[in-house]
């Protein structure tokens, strides 16, 4: 009875939760700005520290598929040859970001994002305290192109010359994201004024260090934390720290990656071993001596600010941790000695697939299916990146599927594509009669179309489902096998009769015996079936449970398909 009623709750967070906890980078004051005087736009991505953090999941609610608003996906901004002429009135702003330490990153990589708009056409700014964009690349293109008057083409300094026409005197924040994220130095968030009358303001700029450094390993005691459990077959921890633009820092408890024991409850985090070409973090390189590092541990998508349970270990030997606002702080000492970090990936960015900076959720822009497709702010074009097709249930839409994914999407560094059935399910009749579904090929050119604008591992791109979703994404796996490593069904109906196709994906099955819905029967035969057919199977069946989704199963599901 306990087991049942832990997958039922499971169910109802599931139906009623977005699964995602990360923090939202800008948004609206509590009062609008002001016309008569002075006027400051902030509320951006940073106060005390960068980030907001809600403790629990961020509810997003269930939404119907509206019309597409995006029409050919977020794209780069093409540098222009000549800047267009400023209109009446306006005033110029110049920032510039020297690079030139380590040569990490490629010219339009680097972005200013702030409290504006921007207009890529006649290179204005407006204000805009929601922080919505679309914002400004950095180039390193030289005084012919959007970098402006007295650069210097392939110095390393990227830079921007923008427009903005100050009806009154304003104020704006900003700051500069990297493909990583916020990579803005220790501090608040950089405010620039601008007035009528001004002709050129230089904003404030930085240089990048060197990517040597202090390498730095983190342990999460969980039989330690004050108030807080892992578990550890749902819950991802990750740091979440300035030292890695606050993009999730994985940890793990499998004795890998400097970990000491497999399954101790210690999960260990070293930035080493995440950055560096084919890594998650391809241009980050270590803190350096001096720095403050200031970050907060983040247990399935809930922050944690409390130094209880935290241990931190420098090259040189152990450091403390003091909390300070909303983050948790390490001093590096000035004394400690740089090491030399892993080579960055500055290769050039593989052609069309530079990709959203900075990720987010999007509207799927084509015209075979609607739906949603999520990208993480660990995104970097440089680095092959898994991709999940996650198909949900009846009487559901994408959304539903990227609320149960996009925590992990966030924390594991992989795309989600989750469309929406043409009805209230998945053309199914069709699947059982061995006929063509009418979601088939959709579904396949909003892979495509992803395939062409992000960087996917080939290798790594699963499809997933639930309930009606599930028979789906068995039919998809084993109709189009050369397309999926992975097909992973929880609680399936049925798989359709392509299952003697040259390419086999690893499947993975999960089905409750308690399932008056879908009859566990039917998952035991599909089980027996497929493996006589010669594929690898991983089945999970679980006494009692009825017909649900099976939360503790979403990171082994992630496992399987990053290790086939």
């Amino acid at each position: 009875m306990l087991a049942r009623l832990t997958w039922v709750l499971a169910l109802l967070l599931l139906a009623a939760c977005s699964d995602d906890g990360t923090a939202k980078d800008g948004g609206p004051p509590p009062d609008g700005p002001t016309t008569d005087g002075p006027v400051t736009v902030t509320d951006g991505p940073r106060t005390d520290g960068p980030v907001t953090v809600t403790d629990g999941p961020l509810t997003d609610g269930p939404r119907t598929d509206g019309p597409v608003t995006v029409t050919d996906g977020p794209k780069p901004d093409a540098p222009k040859s000549v800047l267009p002429p400023p209109p009446a009135g306006a005033v110029s702003l110049r920032i510039s970001v020297d690079d030139s330490a380590d040569k990490a990153y490629a010219s339009g990589e680097l972005v200013l994002k702030g409290a504006f708009s921007f207009n890529t056409t006649t290179n204005v700014i407006t204000p805009d305290a929601g922080w919505a964009g679309p914002f400004v690349r950095l180039y390193d293109d030289g005084p012919g192109g959007l970098e402006g008057p007295g650069s210097v083409a392939g110095d390393h300094k990227h830079g921007a010359v923008v427009y903005i026409v100050p009806g009154a005197q304003l104020t704006l924040e900003y700051g500069v994201l990297s493909p990583a994220g916020w990579m803005w130095p220790d501090g608040p968030n950089q405010t620039v004024t601008v007035k009528p009358g001004d002709t050129l303001v230089d904003l404030a700029s930085f240089k990048i260090p060197a990517r040597a450094g202090v390498d730095v390993t983190w342990v999460v005691d969980s039989a330690k934390l004050n108030n807080r459990t892992v578990s550890p077959g749902y819950e991802m921890v990750v740091i979440r720290a300035n030292a890695t633009h606050w993009s999730p820092l994985p940890c793990n408890d499998e004795g890998q990656a400097g970990d000491a024991t497999k399954g101790d409850g210690r999960y260990t985090c070293r930035i080493s071993a995440h950055i560096g070409k084919g890594k998650l973090f391809p241009h980050l390189g270590l803190p350096s001596p001096g720095d403050k590092v200031r970050f907060y541990v983040d247990i399935g998508g809930s922050g944690y600010h409390d130094p209880a349970g935290l241990s931190v270990t420098l090259a040189s030997g152990t450091a403390s941790v003091y909390k300070s606002g909303s983050d948790l702080v390490l001093d590096i000492p000035s004394s400690s000695a740089a090491a030399p970090a892993p080579a960055p990936d500055s290769s050039p960015l593989p052609s069309g697939r530079r990709g959203d900076l900075p990720g987010g959720q999007f509207d799927l822009p084509t015209t075979g299916i609607k739906g949603h497709y999520y990208v993480p702010g660990s995104y970097d074009a440089h680095r092959k990146t898994p991709l999940l097709v996650a198909l949900h249930g009846a009487y559901e839409q994408g959304i539903w599927m990227v609320n149960v994914w996009k925590t992990l999407a966030e924390d594991r560094g992989f795309l989600l594509l989750a469309p929406s059935s043409t009805t209230t399910s998945w053309d199914l009749s069709a699947v059982f009669a061995g006929q063509t579904p009418v979601e088939d090929k959709p579904i396949r050119d909003a892979m495509s179309w992803l395939q062409q604008r992000y960087n996917v591992d080939a290798a790594h791109v699963g499809v997933e489902g639930f309930s009606d979703g599930a028979s789906m994404t068995l039919y998809m796996g084993l109709t189009h096998g050369a397309l999926f490593n992975v097909a992973m069904a929880n609680s399936p109906g049925g798989m359709g009769k392509n299952y003697g196709l040259p390419d086999k994906p690893a499947i993975y099955i999960t089905h409750g015996d308690a399932d008056t819905v879908l009859p566990v029967t039917n998952a035991r035969w599909m089980k027996d079936t497929l493996i006589a057919a010669g594929y690898k199977v991983e089945y999970h069946e679980f006494p009692g449970v009825g017909h649900v989704f099976p939360t503790d199963h979403k990171l082994p599901m992630l496992r399987y398909l990053e290790s086939n």
